[in-house]
């Protein structure tokens, strides 16, 4: 995006709901959904997002949001069905943003209070991957005694810049989903509300004003005053995308980093440092290809050792002299960044406990390369390594 739009562009939206908060959601569309917190029935590739279970809607809903594995080859027909057997229409689904392919139905009219709703799929549709969904219930909303005519609030706002992203913590008084610049959004739920976003950043620095509004269920705006915010320049693109720190193996000599190139050209490591909390280990000169894996191992690594898998085949092993970082990784959870001068380009904050003996052998992955350095952003248990895959 031109440096000279981003001050025009730079708005974010909210239309609350009650999946966790910051969720960068990855490739296993079964698995997004989990994450997000949200109910999915055994197979479904549509899912009721928003209002979400436990969210009492107005009688006045706008809108309902749904998250689907894929886009729709065709858009299908939804409605919703009361407990006494009456309908209401859904308009035709509007994509909307979010971390995955989400859709937007208006309603055509306002619903009964204090009664059950289940959203049907009228017929079955397929997605552009070639899935078919079949027809029948998708998920229920539940309306409260009343409409809701009142703006939500906005309080304690803070915009940052971290990392290559943007961090924005507010507190408010509704629900709905979050949608911010630049096409990404989230559902999240009220009170503590605390999301991260990968903005499109200039080659130099700029400052901006960040617009935030609220739109809750019944389509109520609120709004807050501007957020001024300086963004720093494009930041190189190697991220930290995956930490052993209690390998199966000796733990003095096991332990890897990986990182990848996710940038459209190669790129070097020279100038580049990984350190834990105690120190630093600078990066020898060694070329990333285009979405290229390096694992950066301590000097006594052994590839060929047998209880860790191997690197994959074309991943640059890059050993540091002694141990990665002060002493190696801490167990039972460290912060690992990647650091250029005076910068930090990536980092895993040490987020999940692999001390328990059940998790020896096992790390912590980035959701997907481009997420945030976010809690969310990487698995919140440990998994079957794999690096330079």
């Amino acid at each position: 995006m031109p440096r000279a739009s981003l001050a025009a562009v730079a708005t974010l939206a909210l239309a609350l709901g009650a999946c966790s908060p910051g969720v960068d959601l990855g490739d296993d569309r079964a698995r997004r959904f989990v994450d997000a917190g949200v109910a999915v029935a055994d197979g479904s590739l549509i899912v009721l997002a928003g209002p979400p279970a436990g969210i009492v809607a107005p009688t006045n809903l706008a809108a309902i949001v749904l998250e689907v594995a894929a886009p729709f080859g065709a858009p299908p027909s939804f409605h919703l069905r009361g407990v006494n057997g009456g309908v209401t229409a859904l308009g035709s689904p509007t994509p909307v943003p979010c971390a995955g392919t989400c859709y937007q139905l208006a309603l055509a009219s306002p619903l009964p209070p204090s009664t059950a709703h289940q959203l049907e799929l009228s017929s079955g549709t397929q997605l552009e991957d070639g899935r078919a969904q079949g027809p029948g219930r998708l998920g229920s909303v539940t309306t409260g005694s009343e409409r809701d005519d009142r703006a939500p609030r906005i309080t304690d706002l803070r915009v940052e810049p971290s990392a290559g992203c943007v961090r924005v913590r507010l507190r408010s008084d509704e629900s709905g989903q979050l949608l911010l610049a630049e096409g990404v959004g989230r559902i999240v739920g009220q009170e503590a509300i605390d999301a991260v976003f990968r903005p499109a950043l200039g080659p130099l620095p700029v400052e901006i004003a960040f617009n935030v509004a609220l739109v809750d269920w019944a389509g109520n705006r609120g709004q807050a005053p501007p957020a001024p915010i300086r963004l720093p320049p494009r930041p190189p693109p190697l991220v930290i995308t995956e930490v052993l720190a209690n390998p199966a193996g000796s733990d003095t000599t096991q332990e890897f980093v990986e990182l990848r190139n996710i940038g459209a050209e190669p790129l070097s490591l020279a100038g580049f440092a990984i350190e834990d909390a105690g120190a630093g280990d600078p990066l020898p000169a060694v070329i990333l290809p285009r979405g290229g894996f390096a694992v950066v191992v301590g000097a006594g690594y052994d590839a060929g050792d047998g209880r860790d898998p191997a690197p994959r085949a074309g991943a640059h092993l890059v050993p540091v002299p002694g141990r990665i970082g002060h002493d190696g990784l801490t167990n039972a959870g460290e912060t690992v960044r990647l650091r250029r001068g005076g910068d930090v380009i990536s980092q895993y904050g040490g987020w999940v406990d692999t001390n328990a003996t059940g998790w020896r052998g096992r790390s912590v992955q980035r959701v997907t390369d481009d997420a945030c350095d976010h809690p969310t952003s990487w698995n919140d248990r440990p998994l079957a390594p794999t690096p330079g895959w």
